[in-house]
């Protein structure tokens, strides 16, 4: 499409957007990425944030970019969030960024942890402000570390994020860990743990978020007897 084809089109969606509906909205903005335009471009016709669009478009699977230095084309969910840039994902993957890092870390261990340090100490009211925002945009993140049992198999579950990453590597699908049972619901609490994991394509993993149909199980939990078990082993062990 070009430039003045765009400029046309912004100037009449401006005058329609508001008066559509979320789902038209959705729809919208898949097609106008498809036909060319950036998320940069979108955020402001929507009246949002650059990451919002391109998560919306990861989340439909239509947003992918290239990483700079692997040279391969993936989803957005491989790239760390960077509001600096102008799509909103850093411009090397994630495998690439840890790969990369791993090799520096080490020459510059020494003066990374004192800069670290010395910002702490400096910004202590600060950082103590950004833990505890942190915190509160992150619940699960303490509700996850607290439903590991001390008699969870911390290596098979290991296993499953490993078979994830192996899946999104092969397939070019980004694959997830699932909790087969929801650790965060009104009607069952499920534990973290290897029998109540379940590797799931990430569109998947989003539609079913936290449901949980009873029915499905006919009464009995995921993984019931092994956890039964070890659950009996470690109490007569105490």
């Amino acid at each position: 499409m070009e430039k003045n084809e765009k400029r046309r089109l912004k100037y009449d969606l401006k005058k329609v957007i508001p008066g559509m509906t979320d789902v038209q909205k959705g729809e919208l903005v898949q097609k106008l990425f498809t036909s060319g335009f950036k998320a940069r471009e979108l955020a402001p016709l929507f009246d949002t944030e650059i990451i919002h669009v391109a998560n919306f478009l990861n989340h439909v699977g239509c947003y992918k970019k290239n990483c700079t230095k692997c040279k391969i084309e993936k989803c957005s969910s491989e790239f760390v969030e960077d509001l600096t840039r102008a799509d909103g994902f850093d411009y090397m993957c994630r495998s690439c960024r840890g790969s990369n890092f791993k090799k520096r870390y080490p020459k510059a261990k020494d003066k990374l942890l004192k800069v670290s340090s010395d910002w702490y100490y400096n910004n202590i009211d600060k950082a103590r402000e950004n833990h505890k925002r942190w915190r509160k945009d992150n619940p699960y993140y303490d509700e996850k570390r607290a439903k590991v049992p001390a008699w969870a198999d911390r290596d098979k579950m290991n296993q499953i994020y490993v078979e994830a990453k192996r899946l999104t590597e092969e397939t070019g699908i980004v694959h997830e860990v699932d909790h087969i049972i929801p650790i965060n619901h009104p009607d069952v609490c499920g534990l973290h743990v290897e029998g109540n994991l379940q590797v799931l394509p990430m569109v998947e993993n989003r539609r079913k978020h936290n449901d949980f149909n009873p029915e499905i199980f006919n009464g009995k939990n995921i993984g019931s007897s092994d956890i039964q078990e070890r659950s009996i082993q470690n109490e007569s062990n105490v």
